[in-house]
């Protein structure tokens, strides 16, 4: 479940990258930021940097 939810923030972030008027929006921001710590914190998930994409 908490994959899901990472590979939601993600897609989210990439999109909102490629849109100037959100990525601009501080508000929108925040809450990512708030998101991404919540996920990093909830318990049983793996730090970024020890979760690999699956090979083709």
């Amino acid at each position: 479940m908490l994959a899901k939810a990472n590979a939601t923030i993600t897609q989210v972030e990439i999109y909102v990258r490629n849109d100037r008027k959100l990525a601009t929006n501080k508000k929108l921001t925040e809450r990512m930021s708030r998101v991404k710590n919540l996920l990093a914190s909830a318990p049983g998930t793996l730090a970024p940097e020890a979760v690999h994409a699956p090979g083709k």
